[in-house]
């Protein structure tokens, strides 16, 4: 859902810059366990205002216009080709991960640290399903709270197991050339496009070669992405066939966009495993935020309509 797409966008920043400026101010070491506690109160204190603060905001710009009634569910898992459910475990994905390194920073162990970051995205997410589950327009949605599961339960497993992220959910986004058709739909401009056009968001699994093969010659950079997308989405829902005007008053019939899936694979690169990023600061802190973009790079793509077909650049 739109609304939601904004929501994870927003939180997605929120959390990625508090751990940019958590470890510009972490120390090598903590200084004693009253530093660690006045930290851990900080950030404990901040959280709570935060989902306060968004819990508020979120209802009076979204809910508050929009008739409210009993609780109750809505199925969407056959809208926009499931790519609103990637979105859904890639922002979870990474609001976990963000979550998680400012759990370090506060000092805690590592499973605390894993458990409470963890919590932090999926409990967002959660709220606003809620949310939805009181609103008339829309409703709760089993299938968006089990793609946050998903996302949250990746970072968190890895975490466990690993104490790292070896496979890594990221983003990428083109312009599809759809969104003039239905802008209030699809998006009005390139910002809004980003969050609503489905048609030109990719979802990605990235997985770096290294980090399985410890003995091989692969540079410790160097990720396999495997993305997945989907075009010809002018309806999230494929059953809805009214006629709609595009943005110059032309009409058009839904039955004649038929929509289909996309499959990508290409080489990826995990910028914060570059040696001279990893050995400067300020490098590293700018690589773990652009860490949830896919790097451009040669990809190859299949679908049913076009068969295999080979990008130089493909973002």
């Amino acid at each position: 859902m739109h609304t939601v797409a904004k929501i994870n966008l927003f939180l997605l920043l929120v959390l990625t810059f508090s751990t940019i400026k958590a470890n510009n101010q972490a120390d090598s070491t903590l200084q004693g366990q009253k530093q660690a506690c006045h930290r851990e109160i900080k950030v404990y204190s901040g959280i709570t205002i935060f989902y306060s603060t968004l819990g508020y905001g979120l209802y009076t710009a979204w809910y508050k216009d929009y008739s409210t009634g009993h609780f109750h569910f809505f199925n969407d898992n056959q809208e926009w080709l499931k790519m609103d459910k990637m979105g859904h475990s890639f922002s979870c994905y990474s609001e976990a991960v963000n979550g998680m390194n400012l759990m370090d920073y506060v000092g805690l162990s590592k499973n605390k640290a894993m458990w409470i970051g963890s919590f932090i995205g999926l409990g967002m997410q959660t709220i606003v399903e809620i949310m939805d589950g009181y609103s008339n327009k829309w409703g709760f949605s089993w299938g968006d709270m089990g793609a946050d599961v998903v996302g949250t339960s990746l970072a968190l497993s890895q975490r466990y197991f690993w104490d790292e992220q070896r496979i890594k959910l990221c983003y990428s986004f083109h312009t599809s050339g759809l969104r003039s058709l239905r802008p209030a739909v699809l998006g009005a401009n390139n910002l809004t496009g980003i969050l609503k056009d489905y048609n030109g968001q990719t979802a990605w699994l990235s997985a770096n070669i290294r980090k399985f093969a410890r003995h091989s010659k692969f540079p410790p950079w160097l990720n396999v992405a495997v993305g997945y997308g989907a075009y010809n989405m002018v309806t999230g829902n494929p059953n809805d066939q009214a006629f709609f005007l595009d943005s110059k008053g032309k009409l058009h019939d839904p039955s004649h966009y038929q929509r289909y899936p996309i499959i990508y694979v290409a080489p990826d690169i995990c910028l914060q495993e570059i040696p001279f990023i990893k050995k400067h600061r300020t490098l590293f802190i700018i690589a773990r935020f652009l860490a949830p973009l896919k790097v451009p790079l040669p990809t190859l793509q299949y679908d049913n309509n076009h068969g295999l077909k080979f990008h130089a650049f493909y973002f």
